[in-house]
């Protein structure tokens, strides 16, 4: 089945009107593209925009099979009903300070163990049909769009199946004028963006259609989509593209005309959300591009998850950043908008990543350790929370210590003929999780002009190779293990051996363990700097 999707014919807004003008809110989306990935993974990522986001306690929480739910109901009509075929981790929105709380039910995110993820992203112009309002009756099929996220999660393996339940139920996908207080709680107007693991999206908005004035569901799917990867706010999807092609001219590479016209020159820079628009696209285009004559080697090559924090950071909003209130003196509303949450989805291997306003490093969730069986009537639990603020928890302190890993001994040699210590040994450590599994041990060295040499055993000692040729000390059932003799045949009077860094690592390949962190430096050699007693050769610092 293939939508195709027309541009408007008469644009929110064009070439000459300041577009900056639209509002900020809230979140920007982006699918890197799966044919120019490592090993062709496919990632999406966004980022939870909102006002005052210390006062919102997003969870992350597991959501098993089985769970039956009801949609929302403020008729006395029951709403329509559904059993989760696919569990999945969704992240909710709810207050944790306040006059009113939101039902912790309502997922604005998430991601089934199919690999397919949904998410809802603010939508100014967006409006739905009032379920007791618009000239109709409630319907018992009635699905309120607030639930929407939990709907396709719990039901959905692929874009194509989302798209045709959209289509079959688009007159029953409804939103309801109950307001909370001074809050418009059940109005809030977003729109949706799904993303499976085979690379595909879509975009469905709610919005009055020129002419009737009513609500109608527009539907955006196929190539017109996938190939441009992101979503941000207003204005609606096809004068985003509109806008888009108004910057197709940026490109990559630096030009020889000087200042003001370097790699990415012309890129909007501002965090409106037509901005974001481009600036994601424009990133995502060039994200992976094949250099060097069409050959990638082992270290031009970066792996999807990190690619997608590149682009998704390019849109993050700290603190004090956008000073844009949603509702100006209104708690929660009337303080700066901020990133509260960073979601990264690998939709391949089925892992979310996360960090948030204050706990900025990044965190996972691994589905293939977590039972989505639930029990009869399914779970809804444990829950996790997306950010820790500062005043709550110790885990405040950022980044993981790695100071222990700068320790690694000197090894000093001597400029005379003196006995090198060839007992000197290298340990390779093997994680817990990769013990007994079959790899490669690997030692080699990278010299001061970037050069590298391989030690592959006592026999043959050190032995110059290409880059990203490594060659294993040894194969097996990994455990941890001491290689001695390492700096046998070690010519310690070649310059050549002056500021060597030796590493030792394992893995499948070589890629496997530069890709997986799974190698650390163990020793430096350095070059005596006048001459040392006999006893003091080999020392270590």
């Amino acid at each position: 089945m293939q939508r195709l999707v027309s541009l408007l014919a008469a644009p929110l807004f064009g070439a000459g009107l300041a577009v900056a003008a639209l509002p900020a809110n809230a979140c920007s989306d982006i699918i890197l593209d799966p044919a120019k990935t490592l090993n062709k993974q496919v990632v999406s990522a966004r980022t939870m925009d909102f006002p005052g986001m210390d006062y919102w306690q997003s969870q992350l929480s597991r959501v098993t099979r089985g769970v039956t739910w009801r949609s929302f109901d403020f008729s006395g009509v029951p709403g329509r009903q559904w059993t989760n075929q696919y569990g999945f981790i969704g992240m909710d929105f709810r207050v944790q300070e306040g006059t009113f709380a939101i039902h912790q039910r309502v997922y604005n995110d998430g991601m089934n163990e199919e690999g397919l993820s949904a998410a809802l992203l603010w939508l100014e112009v967006g409006q739905f049909v009032d379920r007791t309002g618009d000239n109709r009756a409630a319907q018992a099929d009635d699905l309120h769009y607030l639930d929407l996220v939990a709907w396709v999660l719990g039901q959905f393996a692929k874009v194509e199946d989302v798209a045709d339940a959209l289509d079959a139920n688009k007159a029953w996908i409804v939103g309801t004028n109950v307001t909370s207080g001074w809050v418009p709680l059940f109005k809030l107007p977003m729109h949706l963006v799904v993303h499976d693991r085979f690379g595909h999206s879509l975009i469905a908005e709610w919005y009055p259609t020129a002419g009737s004035g009513k609500p109608t569901m527009h539907l955006h799917i196929g190539s017109q989509v996938d190939s441009v990867g992101v979503l941000a706010n207003d204005p609606v999807y096809p004068d985003q593209l509109t806008n888009l092609a108004l910057y197709s001219g940026i490109r990559n590479k630096d030009s020889a005309e000087g200042a003001g016209d370097g790699a990415m020159a012309g890129t909007p820079g501002g965090f409106d959300s037509p901005s974001r628009f481009v600036r994601l696209a424009k990133i995502r285009q060039f994200l992976g591009e094949v250099v060097d004559g069409g050959e990638v080697d082992l270290y031009n090559q970066v792996g999807a998850v990190p690619q997608a924090l590149h682009a998704i950071n390019n849109v993050d909003l700290g603190h004090g950043v956008d000073n844009d209130p949603l509702m100006p003196g209104v708690p929660m509303f009337g303080v700066y908008q901020e990133t509260g949450v960073t979601l990264v989805r690998d939709h391949t291997n089925r892992v979310i990543y996360f960090k948030g306003l204050h706990y900025q490093t990044l965190q996972r969730i691994e589905f293939a350790k977590v039972d989505f069986t639930g029990i009869a009537g399914g779970v809804v639990g444990p829950s996790i929370p997306a950010d820790v603020l500062p005043a709550k928890s110790s885990r405040y302190t950022q980044g993981v210590d790695v100071s222990a890993k700068l320790t690694a001994p000197r090894v000093i040699y001597p400029h005379r003929p003196l006995p090198w210590p060839a007992n000197i040994s290298v340990t390779v450590s093997v994680a817990a999780a990769d013990l007994g599994k079959s790899g490669n041990y690997y030692i080699y060295a990278v010299d001061l002009e970037k050069r590298y040499w391989n030690w592959t055993g006592a026999k043959y000692g050190w032995k110059q190779v290409p880059r990203g040729s490594l060659l294993p000390a040894a194969s097996g059932a990994l455990a941890n293990r001491t290689f001695d003799g390492v700096f046998v045949n070690f010519d310690y009077r070649d310059k050549k051996r002056t500021g060597w860094r030796v590493y030792a690592g394992y893995g499948t390949s070589p890629a496997d363990m530069l890709l997986g962190g799974n190698v650390q430096e163990v020793y430096v050699i350095e070059e005596e700097p006048g001459y040392l007693d006999p006893s003091a050769v080999g020392a270590f610092w």
